[in-house]
């Protein structure tokens, strides 16, 4: 290659096998074939475009005065600035075909006749060995059976532990263990993907906070299994209250988090209201004694602009503010003491 942007000139023809006297002759994009075609410069546009190019034009064939049409590939070496060439003429490719087609129903002849032998000895064979191994067979072929049906209840019943186990470790890894429900991994997934529904559809949702008032003074004064007894009766409460779309989950601690689908802040303090007016009515007993606790909720609203972290820090800024007086419910419009209707 001397130019890669055609012309006379543009390359030198290094070996041609069928005409090596051309060797070293300059090439022009400007040489048509008899057909009027470009070839060197339909070769030249392919390869410099995509590297290598199928292309067809009309070329003399060696020892003949023929011109026939050649089908050629040509790919581009460029960092030896070579275009290296191959091709066969399109009427030699159909006696090619033709001699792989004979060679092939040949072969094809000579496969039947050798599978239509082959199955009659197998026929044949088969008869015999029904005649004289019948019963020996039939025994054979019911304890197979037999071991089948007996391998299909071992396999059903493997089945069906791997489907404990897996229900038992998708508990352990999504559910808290004490109070049964979601743990804080699987709530912040659930949360993810809530938020990313609510930016696709423009939907709302709330985030309740919720904590345990002066729940170290029941675990100093009862004991840590009272401190676990009254964090499952919270628990229950809230499954109790919260709707069947909505989900609550243990945060951490005596904290709880709850979400409330397709909600707006006035109905997401109803719902907080609800939950501590619940705990608030629901004495606990410990043993022989019978307490009531309290808990304080913040209540924080989705709104188009804010991020899933500032969600979470907005919740837990606003249960702590309600942490000053405790039992109460705090949001962005200050605190809610009775229901909002």
């Amino acid at each position: 290659m001397r130019n890669y942007s055609g012309g006379p000139g543009y390359a030198v023809r290094a070996v041609h096998v069928a005409e090596p006297e051309t060797e070293g002759m300059p090439l022009s994009t400007d040489m048509a074939d008899i057909r009027g075609n470009l070839p060197y410069k339909e070769e030249l546009e392919g390869v410099v475009a995509h590297g290598d190019i199928f292309f067809t034009y009309y070329f003399k064939k060696p020892d003949s005065d023929e011109i026939s049409e050649k089908l050629t590939y040509a790919k581009l070496y460029k960092p030896f600035n070579w275009i290296v060439c191959t091709g066969i003429y399109t009427n030699d490719m159909e006696v090619i075909i033709q001699k792989r087609e004979d060679d092939f129903r040949s072969a094809f002849k000579d496969q039947i006749i050798s599978f239509a032998r082959i199955i009659s000895i197998m026929a044949l064979l088969y008869a015999v060995l029904m005649i004289f191994f019948e019963r020996h067979l039939t025994g054979m072929v019911n304890g197979f059976i037999l071991k089948l049906k007996d391998d299909e209840t071992a396999l059903r019943e493997e089945k069906n532990k791997l489907d404990d186990a897996y229900k038992e470790l998708e508990r352990v890894a999504y559910y808290d263990f004490l109070t049964g429900l979601l743990n804080r991994r699987a709530m912040y997934e659930r949360l993810e993907k809530e938020f990313s529904r609510a930016q696709r559809e423009g939907l709302q949702f709330c985030l309740v906070l919720a904590d345990i008032d002066h729940f170290k003074v029941v675990n100093d004064t009862y004991g840590h299994d009272a401190g676990d007894v009254v964090l499952q009766s919270i628990a229950e409460i809230f499954q109790n209250n919260i709707r069947q779309e909505d989900c609550a989950s243990r945060w951490g601690g005596e904290e709880f988090l709850i979400l409330a689908i397709s909600c707006g802040l006035e109905d997401g303090l109803s719902l907080a209201e609800k939950l501590r007016k619940a705990v608030e009515d629901t004495p606990i007993r410990i043993g022989a004694a019978i307490i009531n606790v309290t808990i304080t909720l913040g209540v924080v609203e989705y709104t188009k602009g804010k991020s899933f972290s500032t969600l979470i820090k907005e919740a837990d800024f606003y249960l702590y503010e309600g942490k000053r007086q405790r039992n109460c419910v705090m949001s962005s419009s200050g605190t809610a003491k009775e229901p909002l209707e």
